[in-house]
């Protein structure tokens, strides 16, 4: 599964583009809940994703900008 991570202020700006790839197949839900993975100083931070995009392997994560900067 490839998985892609974004911030909450690309969210916005690509929220409507999601909503469009929603007719064109994908799945695309809102989901609120916290998952904690490593940066790469290998700190462990805590992040609550606000969406979430599937379409066939590929897996499209938002996260809040004040849990996790990139």
């Amino acid at each position: 599964m490839i998985k892609k991570y974004y911030n909450l202020k690309i969210f916005y700006r690509e929220e409507r583009k999601a909503l469009r790839k929603v007719r064109k197949g994908f799945i695309y839900k809102r989901i609120q809940c916290s998952q904690s993975f490593f940066i790469k100083n290998n700190s462990c931070r805590f992040v609550k994703f606000v969406a979430k995009i599937i379409k066939n392997n590929l897996e499209i994560y938002f996260w809040n900008t004040t849990t996790l900067t990139k």
